[in-house]
């Protein structure tokens, strides 16, 4: 993107083909993310000072002597360990060796050194890749194709108005062109949401109820060995179980009212594609194409006013709806405990936010643009509108991923 913009900022009228620009922009990078995703593990790489101790690959798994001995030096190594990543599934507490894990590195480190990484959440962060990906291809085709002409055509026939053909009528149609992009991945990602809260409720529930006589072991004598080392660190059962059902519940539910589903640093490989593709789409419009539209200010115009909405888009936008479309998904199951009903209502109530969302960031869009067309003052109140309500998006992500 940065040889091609280069290019084009030294001569606006050198174009690049569009083929090639949307699969170097778009499906080039994508590729290499999912290859990065699946991969990265099979890479060997100079880790640095960073030494990361995992029990199914440092402990022998097959000489019964060898593994033994390993399962009764991980207390030992728990105590130089400065931090603990659990892999969290809704077997992790019923495994007894795993509770003595848990023990023993909360006996000597604080909860604070702990961090919970949910296994379901790879399944829904490719779900929203993929969602993200498919409504892009989409609404590529609905601008490749006669729908999008006629949509706006047909909006603007409403009104004769100025305000309403350049400003409103534009925002409304760009709103219609991405939900209806998103209605196929609507029911899935809400599918995929609704698992997610499901599985949080019952992590919340499984610490709240959390017993060690309730995990589950092969040899009585391994019951024996983690109570009483437990019984050491702890000075008994109850403290530990105590700890977890009460002051570890009440740091997970805090992580999960804070970070919500998902992070917003980790959102940022959700949104990837709609980066890639605002890239491509600005480098592949051509000049005549501008001009056709009526766009003023020509390919240089286009490209700041193009940068802001799919910066916009992307980095405020989206994860903005993603939170939105936690909060509505769990109002529905609360609603109903039946999948049938909560399932399309909140599909119904994502595909509306979708299209609400893009009003508002296409409302100010076009009004920029349309000032830009006066020239003078025009250009100047442009930069203004874009700066405030840029402002705005970045204060509101602030306030959601704080």
């Amino acid at each position: 993107f940065a040889v091609g913009l280069a290019s084009r900022l030294v001569n606006p009228a050198l174009t690049v083909n569009g083929t090639w620009g949307w699969h170097v922009c778009l499906h080039l990078p994508v590729a290499v993310f999912l290859l990065v995703l699946c991969f990265r593990h099979r890479i060997s790489c100079d880790a640095g000072q960073s030494r990361v101790w995992v029990d199914k690959v440092c402990v022998h798994q097959s000489n019964e002597i060898l593994k033994r001995e390993g399962i009764f030096l991980i207390g030992d190594i728990l105590h130089r360990t400065k931090r603990m990543v659990i892999l969290y599934s809704d077997l992790y507490l019923t495994r007894l060796w795993c509770v003595y894990e848990l023990g023993t590195f909360l006996g000597k480190s604080g909860i604070e050194d702990l961090r919970f990484l949910p296994l379901d959440k790879a399944a829904f962060m490719l779900m929203g890749f993929c969602s993200s990906l498919g409504m892009l291809l989409i609404s590529s085709a609905e601008i490749q194709s006669s729908f999008a002409p006629k949509m706006f055509s047909f909006l603007a026939a409403f009104n004769e108005d100025q305000i309403w053909q350049m400003v409103c009528a534009p925002a409304i149609g760009t709103g219609c062109g991405w939900a209806l992009a998103f209605a196929p991945f609507a029911v899935p990602l809400a599918a995929s949401i609704q698992a997610q809260c499901a599985s949080q409720r019952r992590m919340v529930d499984a610490l709240s109820t959390f017993s060690t006589s309730a995990a589950n072991c092969f040899d009585q004598a391994d019951r024996e060995f983690v109570e009483a080392a437990l019984g050491r660190v702890w000075g008994g059962l109850k403290p530990f179980e105590a700890h977890v059902s009460s002051e570890m519940k009440a740091s997970v539910v805090g992580m999960l009212e804070a970070q919500g589903d998902l992070p917003y640093s980790d959102q940022l490989a959700l949104w990837l594609p709609v980066v890639c593709a605002g890239h491509a789409d600005i480098l592949t419009t051509t000049e005549q194409w501008i001009e056709a539209q009526g766009i003023p200010g020509g390919w240089h115009a286009y490209l700041c006013t193009g940068l802001w909405f799919y910066y916009c888009q992307s980095f405020c936008l989206f994860p903005l709806l993603l939170h939105a479309f936690t909060k509505l998904v769990r109002v529905c199951m609360r609603l109903s405990d039946r999948t049938c009903v909560s399932l399309p209502l909140s599909a119904f109530g994502m595909v509306f936010c979708v299209f609400a969302g893009h009003v508002c960031l296409t409302l100010p869009w076009n009004f920029g643009a349309a000032l830009m067309g006066t020239g003078g003052q025009g250009l100047l109140a442009c930069i203004v509108v874009y700066v405030i309500v840029a402002i705005a998006w970045i204060g509101a992500v602030r306030a959601v991923y704080r």
